[in-house]
Parts: structure tokens; C-alpha cells; sequence
């Protein structure tokens, strides 16, 4: 098992990768944006490395495909939101962005659309009461979203589940059992 970080205004992993191809790992894990995913997918390609690239939701960026080539096909990712979900909250926010915004919504988009809604819901209740608006979210449990049922707990902190995504000729699909 190895190891290896890099700042985040790096694009070259070739001297990274080259560490990774003599450990003939089965998969490498990067955790980056879709930016440096594609830039390490280009860089896989030329030194001869074939093993699943793997990663989290920053995968699900519409800038992995167009910019990888063809090369992200595979690639498999965790993320919180799928569009061709047959719920029709998923189905009514999808069209919506898509006749506003002429592209399907990925994640990040339905994550700023369920937060602005969340943010009004809270401010019509509470005003600028921090108790209040602390209380109100910690009694969030099972509530129905895009994402499917989200609950706070007393920490704040969000809970919904994840799955895991891959591109499939030059799109993102979800992943079955």
C-alpha cells in the first residue's frame, strides 16, 4: 500500500505514478478534482498503467469526460445524486435545471438547490435565532430530498447515502449490485 499527496495546484503525476506502476497496485485511489483526476488519467495512459482508477464525488464532474478523451471510462466514483433517478422530485428538479441551464444537474447543483431551499425553510422559521435554527435542523430525520431521505443529527452534520457511479460511454451511470 502506498501513499502519496500532492498540493492542489499540481498537474503532473508522472513521478507519482511511476512510484504506483512498480507496486502493480489493483487499484489507485485519487483524491482530487476532476481536474487532477484527468491530468492523472492522460498521465496513467502514457506511462502504460492500466489499473482501475478509482476515486470520490469530485468524479462526478462533467469536466472528467469532456476533458479526459475517453480516457475516464471506468472510472468509478461515490456520489449522492443520481438524475435519471425515476423519483419524481429528482425528475421535476432535472427538468427544471435542465430547461434553465440547458446541461443535467450533477451533484454539487442539487446539493445548492435542496441547502437554498433548507436556508429559506429555516429563515421563515426562525428568523435569526440561532437556537431555533440549530433545533430546527437537528430535528430533521428521514426528510424526503433529491437525494433521497437526508437526517441531521445533534452535531449538524448531514446524513444521506452514497453510491457509487461510473462512466459508461461517455456518460455517468450509477452502479448496480
Amino acid at each position: 500500500t502506498m501513499n502519496e499527496g500532492f498540493p492542489v495546484e499540481s498537474n503532473d503525476f508522472r513521478t507519482i505514478l511511476a512510484r504506483i506502476k512498480t507496486d502493480n497496485p489493483d487499484v489507485i485511489y485519487i483524491a482530487g478534482l476532476a481536474s487532477h483526476i484527468t491530468a492523472a488519467l492522460k498521465q496513467t495512459k502514457d506511462l502504460g498503467i492500466s489499473t482501475q482508477i478509482i476515486t470520490f464525488r469530485t468524479g462526478d464532474d462533467p469536466l472528467l469526460i469532456s476533458e479526459s478523451k475517453g480516457l475516464a471510462e471506468g472510472v468509478i466514483f461515490s456520489s449522492n445524486f443520481d438524475p435519471s433517478s425515476s423519483n419524481s422530485e429528482v425528475q421535476q428538479f432535472v427538468s427544471e435545471y435542465e430547461n434553465k441551464y440547458e446541461i443535467l444537474p450533477d451533484g454539487y447543483a442539487a446539493e445548492g438547490y435542496e441547502g437554498t431551499k433548507f436556508v429559506g425553510k429555516v429563515l421563515v422559521k426562525c428568523g435569526r435565532d440561532y437556537v431555533c435554527i440549530r433545533d430546527y435542523f437537528s430535528g430533521i430525520k428521514n426528510y424526503p430530498t433529491v437525494f433521497g431521505s437526508i437526517s441531521f443529527d445533534n452535531s449538524g452534520d448531514i446524513t444521506y447515502d452514497f453510491f457509487l457511479k461510473t462512466v459508461r460511454n461517455g456518460q455517468f451511470v450509477r452502479l448496480e449490485n
